[in-house]
């Protein structure tokens, strides 16, 4: 009897070792049957590539492969596998591919978005981090830029109230959010009419209109032989990117010293000033620096040229469908102050559901479905997978974001879901969407978006309400780079 235990007890053990060991080797990637020379583009159709990725996924699980072209890629579905790869390994995934898209629009130079990981990268994130962090603190003139280019906006919609005007934000969104950012990037003050301020907003707009996440000649390097139109344009936007944020450059740099009484340099008022006050003037003698900051610059407009105007229109969408609340949040806005364009981010401790209402749209809008594709530098082991050296990795942030095991109910709008017990916003739960993605190539400008976003409506919530005359056909959005709402028509009537 005592040797059959024994017997026993061996053959547990050696099961209990074969059974750890089965986790811990390393596990082939599931992936779709491929075809030969294109692999899996034939399964990338019309409908936009986060909701193919999302179908695959309830197939093939989490984390998955695709072969598009000449390119591996790895799929990322869930937190889980993404903070594994991006924060816990982020030196192994902090890379980009030297994609046709990126590599056009970088004409060049590094800057911060589609650049890979180097030390240049890490320089200019430094750079832009610093920027946007001392703009922010600046709290007194960030708030003097939003209440003008609030005033700006609240004359341009009360126009539209007193003609009893139908519209489509999506379009003047492309018109006020570029505004906003040449007012707090470089102060300058261009009504929405303006040639000036329609070049830039074209220029931003023809680039996110062809430079989609699944461009054919990305991952078929023979197409690069012959004209593509997608990459003329890529290429062109590059370079007129580059030209204007020169110029601008240029024109700061040749402003006079602005000294005070005390001989002291003034307080930097724009991130542009803020971003050169760590320079050295040797530093800024050289057409390459200059370049790169031209460039880097151009980086920071970009991300939130096309993202904040397609969130704000969904934004609307939603709310227009959810009086209540808008109700809860008007209540909460109205305790502020009486002048209704004073609706500036230093409140938000003091509007803990609208706050709450601004990451809900965040979260259910994801406008930027998959990121900005990173790329691995070294081999890693993620879920039980490897994942080889200079593999493409995708994640669907979207899926992410309407993930039931961490949302309730996720396709309904419940702003209540960021607050505590206590009625507070729940800092922890919000920075669990998946929107500015993670780790060391996490959105920085996701401070500047939610204050841009509680100034502007703040302002509408307070002063108009939304009427929904045209709902667009169906909630699936446009294909591109962003995630647009199809064309709807809003009017607009002024609060009793």
């Amino acid at each position: 009897m005592i040797s059959v235990a024994i017997m026993f007890l061996l053959l547990g053990l050696v099961l209990k070792y074969v059974a750890v060991g089965d986790q811990k080797k390393p596990r082939k990637l599931p992936s779709p049957t491929a075809l030969p020379i294109i692999g899996h583009l034939h399964l990338i159709g019309s409908k936009s590539l986060h909701v193919v990725l999302e179908s695959m996924s309830n197939i093939f699980g989490k984390v998955y492969s695709l072969k598009l072209g000449a390119h591996h890629i790895t799929v990322l579905c869930s937190q889980k596998a993404m903070k594994e790869a991006f924060v816990k390994n982020a030196k192994k995934f902090s890379g980009r591919p030297d994609l046709p898209t990126f590599s056009y629009t970088r004409y060049g130079r590094t800057g911060i978005s589609l650049c890979d990981h180097s030390p240049l990268y890490v320089q200019n994130r430094k750079r832009a981090v610093q920027s946007l962090h001392k703009f922010l603190m600046n709290e007194k003139n960030m708030i003097g830029i939003f209440q003008k280019e609030a005033s700006k906006m609240v004359a341009l919609f009360n126009q539209y109230v007193s003609e009893g005007k139908t519209f489509n934000p999506s379009h003047d969104f492309e018109r006020i959010i570029p505004s906003m950012f040449l007012s707090i990037m470089y102060g300058i003050d261009l009504p929405y009419l303006s040639t000036d301020l329609k070049e830039v907003s074209r220029v931003y707009r023809d680039w996110f209109e062809v430079a989609e996440a699944d461009n054919p000649a990305d991952f078929f390097p023979v197409l690069q032989k012959f004209p593509n139109k997608r990459l003329s344009v890529i290429s062109n936007c590059g370079k007129e990117f580059e030209r204007f944020n020169m110029d601008m450059l240029r024109k700061e740099l040749q402003k006079p010293s602005d000294e005070n009484n005390n001989g002291v340099n003034a307080a930097p008022t724009t991130i542009l000033e803020n971003l050169l006050k760590n320079e050295t003037a040797e530093s800024l003698e050289s057409e390459d620096t200059c370049k790169e900051l031209a460039k880097l610059v151009s980086d920071m407009i970009g991300a939130g040229f096309d993202t904040i105007p397609s969130t704000l229109s969904w934004a609307f969408i939603y709310l227009s469908n959810n009086p209540n609340i808008v109700k809860k949040c008007r209540e909460e806005l109205d305790g502020l102050s009486t002048d209704t364009n004073n609706f500036n981010y230093t409140n938000k401790s003091k509007t803990p559901y609208f706050m709450a209402t601004i990451y809900e749209i965040l979260r259910m809008s994801c406008v930027a479905p998959t990121g900005v594709l990173h790329k691995s530098n070294e081999e890693a082991l993620i879920q039980g997978y490897v994942i080889p050296k200079n593999t493409i990795v995708i994640a669907n942030l979207y899926q992410m974001n309407f993930d039931e095991s961490t949302w309730l109910k996720p396709n309904e709008l419940r702003p209540e879901r960021f607050l505590n017990d206590s009625n507070e916003l729940d800092s922890k739960l919000c920075n669990e969407i998946a929107t500015f993605s993670v780790g060391t190539r996490r959105c920085p400008g996701d401070k500047l978006a939610v204050a841009m976003m509680y100034a502007i409506l703040g302002t509408f919530i307070a002063k108009y309400d939304i009427n929904m005359v045209q709902s667009p056909i169906d909630m699936q959005p446009l294909r591109g780079m962003t995630s647009k709402p199809k064309d709807f028509l809003l009017q607009l009537t002024h609060v009793n």
